[in-house]
């Protein structure tokens, strides 16, 4: 049986992220709004109130950068997980990317922290 790279999973209907997908589908939805509206509507839905305008304008920014740096960088089949939730802290990592080396296979799992 084929390990994964983590051997903890969320409760049935839940997930540790705000947002979860493929490389390929983030980036269109970061070069709109669509991404950051998305993570407004799934904060609103945990927090039960809105995120601020800052909140949000900095979910727009830093996100069409990343997906600027994704863009052509080959991880189109990768996931990626936006405002992870780590359990047991408050903090969440913004990005996680995941997927197999292509060289060795192996599974490799990147957390990004993105600044203004």
């Amino acid at each position: 049986m084929e390990k994964t790279p983590c051997s903890c999973a969320p409760a049935e209907g839940r997930s540790f992220g705000m947002w979860e997908g493929k490389v390929k589908d983030f980036i269109p939805l970061a070069d709109t709004y669509e991404i950051a509206n998305r993570l407004a509507e799934r904060y609103t839905q945990e927090e039960h109130e809105p995120p601020s305008r800052s909140l949000y304008r900095s979910w727009d920014k830093s996100l069409k950068v990343m997906a600027d740096v994704l863009r052509g960088s080959g991880l189109d089949e990768n996931d990626i997980i936006l405002e992870y939730h780590l359990p047991g802290v408050s903090e969440r990592p913004d990005v996680i990317l995941t997927g197999r080396s292509q060289k060795t296979k192996k599974w490799t799992i990147v957390a990004i922290e993105l600044k203004q």
